[in-house]
């Protein structure tokens, strides 16, 4: 065990005791609560919050290799052996009998000495790193005369440093006084995008966290986190006008963004660290985990499911947090980017298509829902899901009488051959004519010797699939048949050769083009794998309409194919190992018959029972 003086600049806040080989806390006594974290409010627990909070986590990448080449085992004992200094506020810990003082632990000042590095335990150095929160890896840039925070990000496209970018790119258009971070993105050369930013605090200001504002007293759980926090920032000298107003700002940004990473270490308060009054709302910064940029989703959410996506902070959803907005108008809809904007930025740092998509159709929404607050109507998540529930009755029965426009819908009808997919789809065609649905051909979505036409060296179908566009023609309440079989005897009559990759290259460009056009489509193949169905969605895309998959099972025994009968049975196993799932984008699955391995496999339980 090892004895520190926690200090705040120069003023000895605290004693506290830490385990010499894990680093974490034993024991804490309070010397000048004017001082200690948590706005004053600090104790032994709150401290141990605050020490772990404070160390950088184990799971970054490369900090298993910073703490072997260290001589240590924790992050909080690294943290220890860097006396805890951090650029963000100017605590410090001081070593018992040690004659150190802030001058020495200063980060600026040993910038300026030796790159920053002053050995301390023969061990490691003074690293501003050893306090850096959050997940992605980062690192303080001490060379210039303002510290700059780097951060790398290599999953997802790399997609979390765009959306820095794109939330400082908001905020700028905006033109108001609200104040944020800028943030600067750059490609390297190993694939991953580097976002680069200023550090917003120096001697004289420095960073309070939400959650020590919140912690800092005790709070009823019949209170409102949210205003509370707002009173407790004035108490402590912030304005309490401006701080409901920045509240209202970040708020409906981290909205329009779909910013899930709220949490009450992502926001708070600036403070004068020689007067220790608090000055105001820090800026808005780390806006990395939102646009959806970890959802691995075929189709954009419907605006219920936007409304039910977890996030952390004072509420657990975004529909709650709403609620404490005062003025919805801070927010100027009119000078926010355009969706074709948001779209080409994403495309062009080379962002998936169907991601591209499904971020522009979220974005659209959530401009939807605040232009509503600001017409006075309350974002609500049960109007949400009653109107969604209508619009499902609707498009599973048919639109309604008087109705002119009937819902777009996709269906699949997947089973082994011979299990009666052609039957069934006339049954559902017959059944859509008689609601107002016309049949029109698929030959005209995509003539099957485009594909050839398009393939000149090899069949690329993302290629085809990216060249389509809506057509200019009313495509109003039409219902397209489309099927592997139909493609293969139209190559027949016009003499072309069999080639099964350029056949589904063709299905998909007609499933994609019908898709555009808001077309109705019936689409009739075996799909008896996971990856078939799903890939056949993502061809169509992100268009709206019903998703249904119909799944018919049969004996392959019985069947009557020019098939193999092992290969027939072979084809059940595979539909029955790959049974299909709402997981993979369907709004219903929809099953007709048995399952014939399923069902031997529970005859022949019964008869094992029999025998025993």
């Amino acid at each position: 065990m090892r004895l520190y003086t926690l200090m705040h600049k120069d003023h000895p806040c605290a004693v506290v005791a830490l385990d010499d080989v894990t680093g974490n806390m034993m024991s804490y006594k309070t010397l000048d609560s004017k001082y200690t974290p948590f706005l004053g409010g600090c104790d032994q627990q709150k401290f141990k919050k605050w020490w772990e909070m404070r160390a950088v986590p184990a799971s970054r990448d490369m900090m298993q290799q910073t703490l072997r080449e260290a001589g240590v085992l924790t992050t909080a004992e690294y943290l220890a052996k860097n006396l805890a200094v951090s650029v963000t506020d100017t605590y410090w810990l001081c070593p018992e009998g040690s004659k150190l003082t802030y001058e020495h632990v200063n980060i600026r000042r040993i910038a300026s000495h030796g790159q920053g590095i002053v050995p301390y335990h023969n061990a490691t150095s003074y690293n501003p790193n050893a306090s850096l929160g959050g997940q992605m890896t980062k690192y303080w840039d001490l060379t210039g005369e303002i510290p700059v925070l780097v951060k790398e990000s290599y999953k997802y496209f790399g997609q979390q440093g765009l959306n820095e970018v794109l939330a400082s790119r908001i905020h700028t258009m905006q033109g108001n006084n609200v104040p944020f971070v800028r943030y600067t993105a750059s490609r390297m050369e190993d694939g991953g995008i580097e976002c680069r930013c200023d550090a917003f605090t120096n001697e004289r200001t420095e960073f309070v966290p939400a959650y020590e504002v919140i912690e800092s007293r005790h709070i009823k759980n019949s209170q409102n986190l949210y205003s509370i926090y707002v009173e407790i920032a004035a108490e402590h000298g912030a304005d309490k006008a401006a701080m409901q107003e920045f509240m209202d700002y970040q708020t409906l940004t981290d909205f329009l963004i779909s910013n899930t990473d709220e949490h009450l270490l992502n926001f708070g308060l600036l403070r004068d660290t020689n007067s220790m009054r608090v000055t105001g709302p820090a800026p808005i910064f780390d806006s990395g985990n939102s646009m959806f940029y970890a959802d691995e989703r075929l189709r954009p959410y419907t605006r219920a499911e936007l409304l039910q996506r977890k996030i952390t902070g004072f509420y657990k959803t975004e529909d709650k947090m709403l609620t404490n907005v005062k003025n919805p108008h801070i927010l100027k809809l009119d000078m926010l980017p355009s969706t074709d904007l948001i779209k080409e930025f994403y495309a062009k740092a080379g962002i998936p298509e169907n991601k591209v998509e499904i971020i522009a159709h979220g974005y659209e929404d959530k401009i939807s829902f605040i232009d509503n607050m600001q017409h006075g109507i309350k974002v609500s998540l049960y109007r949400e899901k009653q109107k969604e529930k209508n619009e499902t009755y609707l498009k599973v029965q048919g639109a309604a009488p008087d109705s002119k426009h009937l819902p777009q819908q996709f269906i699949m009808v997947a089973g082994i051959p011979g299990s009666g997919k052609r039957t069934y789809v006339s049954g559902i065609l017959q059944k859509m004519q008689n609601e107002g649905y016309t049949q029109v051909n698929a030959i005209d979505l995509y003539p099957a010797e485009h594909a050839d036409q398009s393939s000149l060296w090899f069949v690329d179908k993302n290629s085809i699939l990216r060249s389509l566009q809506k057509d200019d023609k009313s495509h109003l309440n039409e219902v397209v048949f489309i099927n592997p079989n139909d493609i293969r005897n139209e190559r027949a009559q016009k003499g072309l050769p069999a080639n099964d990759n350029l056949v589904f290259a063709a299905v998909y460009a007609r499933i994609k083009q019908a898709s555009l056009n808001g077309q109705t489509v019936i689409y009739s193949a075996s799909n008896l794998d996971k990856k078939q169905r799903e890939s056949v969605l993502q061809a169509y895309g992100t268009a709206e309409g019903h998703r249904k998959l119909v799944v018919l099972y049969a004996d392959p025994e019985k069947m009557q194919q020019n098939v193999p009968e092992n290969v027939m049975e072979e084809m059940a196993v595979r539909l029955h190992v790959s049974a299909p799932d709402k997981g993979e984008g369907w709004d219903e699955i929809e099953t007709v018959g048995e399952d014939p391995i399923m069902e031997e496999r529970n005859h022949n339980g019964i008869e094992d029972d029999l025998e025993r």
